[in-house]
């Protein structure tokens, strides 16, 4: 079942198309019992891309009403397209979606199949993304029967650096075909096995979200003959309240995005950025098909002031010296400038400077229980600070 999808997308690249916005439900079995690629309303032209050439992120300003063509970039600067719990980390960031980024979402749908989870563990958006961003997929289920090789396999597409995973398509499902049917005879059962999973479960899922889909059609066209006039307006005014928390669910979003990048730029203040950040997903939806650009750019601009590091501005000459309180909550640091500065060691805040030296500090440390601090310097002196 999925080997057929596979093919269909890779059919769909050799002509130049991308998907963007693969999922099982934009899979389904005809009558004949093929499965066939659907809802290519996100597809784009791409042309070639050499693998070792950077994919430059598109910043062209373009209103959200506008018609866009076939041949433009991917991915619009000020909206992220597509399903978040299938997106791939680089059309999540706002950067140009290839063929590997329909590998990225064709591997969660197989792995969800082949496990009957998603790979990227996640209550809410903030922590869908983090999660897809840091590439941390979920452990082996305990009893599940999926052997290692196929896990390999699928664990490749859904690598975060788009150059590490298959070449293409047709790659991975030579890869996948040749688990379905190995030369040798005694592994022939294996592949029985997984070819029996894939099908079966794989298949379960598209169908069962097909059939999901038209058991609340019909549902929503039996209540709607049996409402009367004034409960239809009624059901039309809560939905308009829905849509109403919807938006303004999304500008204090927006809000929060921009208050966690401005914190972002402000030093000692970064942690702070990074907790803004998360709380504007708070109350979008999980798989809300697209996202403020602002909430984006505020926690990927937090989270990249965090792994830059901390800086500990404030000496007015060269760092000579650096030392850790014993239980990691303190920095100490001595300079030129004739001053030991302790500083929070979390969020980088200055909590003292200490003057007395006549000279630079080229030596500093802790005493045991961290209260004191023993200094030396080039004008001879050592010094202590409590």
């Amino acid at each position: 079942m999925f080997v057929q999808v596979g093919a269909g997308l890779a059919a769909a690249h050799g002509r130049g198309l991308v998907h963007r916005d693969f999922k099982p439900g934009n899979a389904m079995v005809d009558d004949e019992g093929r499965a066939r690629v659907l809802d290519f309303g996100l597809a784009r032209r791409t042309e070639e891309v050499d693998d070792d050439a950077s994919i430059i992120e598109q910043r062209r300003r373009t209103d959200e009403h506008d018609v866009v063509p076939l041949d433009v970039p991917l991915t619009k600067t000020g909206t992220v397209l597509g399903t978040p719990a299938y997106m791939p980390p680089e059309q999540m960031m706002g950067r140009e979606a290839d063929f590997r980024s329909d590998q990225f979402s064709f591997c969660v749908a197989l792995y969800e199949a082949l496990y009957g989870e998603r790979p990227f563990e996640a209550g809410k958006m903030a922590g869908l993304m983090l999660a897809i961003l840091e590439g941390k997929v979920r452990p082996v289920p305990k009893g599940s029967a999926v052997p290692t090789a196929l896990r390999t396999v699928v664990l490749r597409g859904l690598a975060h650096d788009p150059a590490k995973r298959w070449p293409s398509m047709e790659a991975l499902l030579e890869q996948l075909q040749r688990l379905l049917a190995p030369p040798i005879r005694r592994y022939v059962g294996i592949g029985i096995g997984v070819f029996a999973v894939v099908t079966a479960v794989g298949g379960a899922v598209m169908l069962r979200q097909s059939d999901v889909i038209s058991e609340k059609e019909d549902v929503i066209s039996v209540q709607g003959e049996q409402l009367s006039e004034k409960e239809i307006q009624l059901q039309q005014r809560v939905e308009e309240l829905k849509e109403q928390k919807r938006r303004t669910d999304e500008q204090l979003a927006a809000q929060r995005g921009m208050g966690a990048k401005m914190l972002s730029q402000d030093a000692g203040h970064e942690l702070e950025a990074v907790a803004l950040g998360i709380e504007a997903f708070e109350n979008l939806e999980l798989l809300a098909g697209s996202v403020p650009a602002p909430v984006f750019e505020g926690l990927t601009s937090a989270l990249a002031t965090v792994h830059r590091g901390i800086a500990l501005r404030g000496h007015e000459g060269e760092v000579a010296a650096v030392a850790v309180s014993p239980d990691g909550q303190q920095i100490a640091t001595a300079s030129h400038d004739q001053t030991v500065r302790l500083w929070d060691a979390h969020s980088g805040a200055l909590r003292r400077t200490f003057e007395g030296h006549t000279g630079s500090v080229h030596a500093v440390v802790f005493s045991p229980d961290g209260a004191t601090l023993a200094t030396a310097g080039e004008d001879q002196t050592a010094r202590r600070y409590g």
